[in-house]
Parts: structure tokens; C-alpha cells; sequence
């Protein structure tokens, strides 16, 4: 978690005043305590991490993450779904951009 891509996504979201939900399976309690004080979420679950979001920024690969096109598909609005890893299919989001196409 020390390197992560994740940490200064978030506080750069943060520090423009975005309302961030964060969630990694296997660093959940690491980043709770690397983000204490600031306003970042870290949830427990998937499904905690995307309920009613505007926008999902995967920036780890998990094989859990494979569910997030069948989870977004149950939200209306659609979020906007950025994949920094380029996991995922594309044309399984109604708005997708990738980092590095």
C-alpha cells in the first residue's frame, strides 16, 4: 500500500473536494490507518464501495473487481467507470474511459 497509485488519486480527489468511498480488499486496514484524518471512506465490501456513486476509479487488480460491470448495471444514473489497469471490457460500461488507450 505504501506506493500505491491510490493514495495520491485520493487525496488529490479530496483536496478538490470530491466525497471519496475507497475500498481494497487486502489493504482495507492499512489504508484506514493511511488515510485517517482525511475524508476518505474505506468501506468493508464492494457493494458498499459503488452504491450511488457518479464515478469508479479502479486502480488495482483484484479478481473480485470482475463483478463491478454487473454492479453498475443496477445503478441509474450510470457512473462513469475509469479503468486504470485496463481489467476490464469496455464495452461493459455505458460510460468507460482508460487510462493509457
Amino acid at each position: 500500500m505504501r506506493e500505491s497509485p491510490a493514495i495520491p488519486i485520493l487525496r488529490a480527489l479530496t483536496a478538490e473536494g470530491a466525497s471519496v468511498r475507497a475500498y481494497d480488499p487486502a489493504a482495507r486496514d492499512e489504508a484506514r490507518e493511511i488515510f485517517r484524518g482525511d475524508s476518505v471512506q474505506i468501506v468493508d465490501d464492494l457493494p458498499s464501495a459503488l452504491d450511488s456513486v457518479q464515478a469508479v476509479v479502479l486502480v488495482t487488480r483484484w479478481d473480485e473487481f470482475r463483478a463491478v460491470p454487473d454492479l453498475l448495471r443496477k445503478l441509474n444514473p450510470q457512473p462513469v467507470f475509469i479503468d486504470g489497469r485496463r481489467m476490464l471490457d469496455k464495452k461493459s460500461f455505458v460510460k468507460y474511459e482508460g487510462i493509457g488507450l
